[in-house]
């Protein structure tokens, strides 16, 4: 359907491979940190049992808690990401 769009950017041929690289990145890095997440998680839990795992969660959701503050703050009051209409692209 995209193709029949007068303003699709997936018709410039640079424009889908970038968006084909970000997506592989994207995939690629997330598969990484879940990997690492999961050893630092199993090293917990043998090294001190559930009290240490139990901490290891606690500190990671504190964590994603103080990154959704982060981005929320960004996006809503200092408007850095700013939506823009896909027919104005060069």
């Amino acid at each position: 359907m995209c193709l029949f769009s007068h303003c699709s950017p997936l018709i410039v041929e640079d424009v889908l491979f970038w968006i084909c690289f970000q997506v592989g990145t994207a995939v690629i890095m997330k598969a990484s940190f879940a990997f690492v997440l999961v050893s630092v998680a199993y090293l917990f839990h043998e090294g001190g049992g559930r009290q240490k795992l139990m901490w290891f969660g606690g500190i990671t959701q504190a964590g994603a808690c103080c990154g959704a503050v982060v981005a929320f703050i960004l996006v809503s009051y200092f408007e850095i990401f700013k939506s823009q209409s896909l027919c104005s692209l060069p």
